[in-house]
């Protein structure tokens, strides 16, 4: 959100910093909220690196929590675009050293996925072989496959979207929130044709940013 790019900015406390966000991370909805009651949305840094943040956002309403999220911000250095230093933290409180600490864990957890991503286990690849062969009969011989299997790139659905300037964030690029809000209305329609009803959200496991998007 707008708001967790702004507290990124005042934690950072540089007149023109380069802040890009790396990844949101579990987008969780506890409840359903009331409409016709106040909501109050509220975030702090609750976790930092040498040169990446980890920002905790909450929505409320009287005071429950009804949506949390974790958005991780990357700050880098304006003429040579690689991570600089941040600002560290100091927590306080129990509860601050306990985000902390849960925040440090997620970073080390992520940081061991890519590694992991790179060269798959061999677990990954007894599983991949094994949904092969479940597949097999439905690419070679579909009438005497499962019929009530399918294929997972026929539930596969995708949309075009021309990038306007009014979506675009402080360094000309589109806003990492717009993309996320037509990432799940995309998320939402492919669970609704596939399940064949409406589908009710519950939560977001990882969004990452790959690379920058350009207007147009």
């Amino acid at each position: 959100s707008q708001l967790a790019g702004n507290i990124a900015f005042l934690h950072v406390n540089d007149p023109d910093p380069v802040i890009v966000t790396a990844s949101v991370d579990r987008i969780r909805l506890a409840r359903r909220p009331h409409v016709e009651l106040d909501q109050e949305l509220s975030g702090q840094v609750t976790w930092t690196g040498t040169s990446s943040m980890e920002i905790r956002m909450e929505y409320k309403s009287e005071g429950q929590t009804w949506l949390e999220a974790f958005v991780t911000f990357v700050v880098l250095d304006r003429n040579t675009h690689k991570p600089t230093k941040i600002p560290p933290i100091v927590p306080e409180t129990d509860a601050e050293r306990k985000l902390f600490v849960d925040g440090a864990k997620r970073a080390a957890q992520k940081k061991a996925l890519r590694k992991a991503n790179q060269t798959p286990s061999p677990q990954m690849e007894d599983k991949a072989r094994e949904m092969l062969q479940k597949a097999t009969p439905l690419l070679t011989m579909p009438s005497l496959a499962d019929p009530y299997a399918i294929l997972m790139s026929q539930t596969r659905m995708q949309s075009t979207e021309i990038a306007q300037p009014q979506v675009q964030n402080l360094h000309n690029r589109i806003f990492g929130g717009f993309l996320m809000r037509k990432a799940f209305e995309l998320a939402f329609s492919t669970a609704y044709v596939f399940g064949g009803a409406r589908p009710i959200f519950l939560e977001v496991d990882e969004v990452s940013f790959l690379a920058p998007v350009d207007v147009g």
